[in-house]
């Protein structure tokens, strides 16, 4: 049995009647993305690496059901090639006759995302037709960008790693992700390229201070199968982990490559007890659609959170979730036949403090979330985690929305919804300036047109949420049983 206790954040001013609680329970941590297999991430497509990280994504999660032989229950597999082939034809959009790839069409071509791109492209042909072309010419580039030491040279095309996540993107660690993409397209270890290249990253992590680009290099020294460097990689990133029970780092994207370190090519019961912890404060990360705030943490969290769970994955097991509270209690069953089902139920007592029990052996996943609903107010719609607001007035049909930052965001975002009968000539979200000022207005104006005559017109809801983490109040945890 294993007991925890759930403290969800809850928000202090709400409208009366308006918050509900709901708890969802997973048997897979991947469930989410399973379902939304074919759109997994809500991000716009204007950018060559989301688009080609929504790909990478769909190809994670269709390799994990294909290999744990789930994908034919999962019923999505249509879905996703059809995405497939949708983001393969936008991909080439950013191509450029030199075979490379840039992040903005007509941008500077980057070494980073032709890396990405080359080995995502590989990676889909089990699913839907790839031009081999493509690869080949996108191969030829990043090789010609190579210089005699076995270093690439970095041209455009920066991770998007925040400064809260502590890892500082350099040299190394863009040599060593280029070089893992031609690692997993299984290109020789004799190739003059992949030699030059693993000699080069040899020569640069002597003296590494960088745990970002250690955790890069142990991946890419393990997809080597050069045990020697990688164990000397992993003891540093070890002797400067979190230490919590075990090995624990602050961030997403180090903890991802660690996990992909360890289990790459091994996998041995010692690896997998030492990415455990990892792999749980990684999972207790996600938000509630089982993603990171930027495309990088998302894309490479989900490649290893989906080689972690082929890893650990059986065939026999069941367990009992009990979530409850002074005045509420509800109990999920979960087996192998409905690990991919998900549950939610609705929690009456919204006080904000949850016992958790699991009774049996296996995983579930644990997300409780806070949902705002106003839905007989012509009211905002309050579903960030980065913005809140102090109030809204509605004066001479105009609403005034007051709006605070709560902390540091990357994008807000304004959805709003239409009346019956009308239609608006433009799009239905725009984007407000992340650095929101006091005092200082920012004027939005929506010009609607009536189509025909509705009677009894019901409000609408307008959202204000930070693009990247459109959940607002929100708790996960991951409860481990083995027999």
């Amino acid at each position: 049995v294993v007991r925890a206790v759930m403290d969800v954040e809850m928000p202090e001013v709400v409208v009366p009647g308006s918050l509900h609680i709901k708890v969802a329970v997973m048997g897979d941590v991947l469930n989410r993305l399973v379902h939304n297999l074919g759109e997994p991430l809500d991000f716009p497509y204007e950018n060559g690496d989301w688009n080609i990280a929504s790909m990478a994504m769909n190809i994670y999660v269709l390799n994990y059901l294909k290999e744990t032989q789930q994908l034919e229950h999962s019923m999505k597999e249509e879905e996703a090639v059809n995405f497939l082939k949708k983001a393969y034809q936008t991909q080439l959009s950013f191509k450029d006759k030199s075979g490379a790839f840039s992040i903005f069409k007509s941008g500077p071509r980057s070494s980073w995302l032709t890396a990405l791109v080359m080995v995502t492209l590989y990676q889909a042909q089990p699913y839907i037709f790839i031009d081999e072309n493509v690869i080949n010419e996108a191969r030829k580039w990043l090789e010609c960008q190579q210089r005699e030491n076995g270093c690439f040279k970095v041209s455009a095309g920066p991770f998007h790693c925040l400064p809260p996540q502590g890892c500082a993107i350099d040299e190394v660690a863009y040599n060593a992700f280029i070089l893992a993409a031609f690692l997993e397209m299984g290109v020789s270890l004799d190739d003059p390229v992949v030699k030059m290249g693993l000699c080069c990253l040899k020569e640069s992590i002597k003296d590494l201070q960088n745990p970002f680009a250690a955790a890069i290099s142990a991946w890419v020294f393990t997809l080597a199968k050069d045990m020697e460097p990688r164990a000397q990689l992993l003891h540093y990133l070890d002797t400067i982990a979190i230490k919590e029970e075990t090995s624990v780092f602050s961030s997403l994207l180090i903890s991802s490559y660690v996990i992909l370190a360890k289990l790459t090519v091994t996998g041995s019961p010692r690896d997998l007890r030492s990415a455990s912890h990892t792999f749980k404060w990684l999972v207790e990360h996600l938000n509630y659609y089982s993603t990171f705030s930027s495309t990088q943490d998302t894309m490479v969290a989900v490649k290893a959170i989906a080689l972690y769970s082929k890893c650990m994955h059986t065939r026999t097991w069941s367990s009992t979730v009990s979530i409850w509270s002074p005045n509420d209690k509800v109990v999920f069953q979960l087996t192998p036949h409905n690990k991919l089902l998900y549950q939610e139920m609705v929690l009456q007592d919204i006080n904000g403090k949850y016992s958790v029990k699991m009774k049996g052996t296996g995983c579930a996943l644990v997300q409780v979330c806070v949902h705002l609903s106003y839905d007989t107010y012509l009211f905002v719609l309050l579903t960030g985690s980065g913005v809140d607001v102090e109030h809204v007035d509605y004066k001479d049909n105009r609403v005034f929305v007051y709006v605070h930052k709560v902390r540091e965001i990357l994008r807000v975002q304004l959805r709003r919804a239409l009346f019956g009968g009308f239609f608006c000539p433009c799009f239905h979200c725009m984007s407000l300036p992340p650095q929101l000022h006091k005092n200082i207005p920012i004027i939005h104006k929506l010009h609607l047109v009536q189509e025909y005559f509705v009677f009894n017109n019901k409000a609408v809801n307008v959202l204000i949420y930070d693009y990247n983490n459109p959940g607002y109040f929100f708790r996960s945890l991951l409860l481990f049983q083995t027999a």
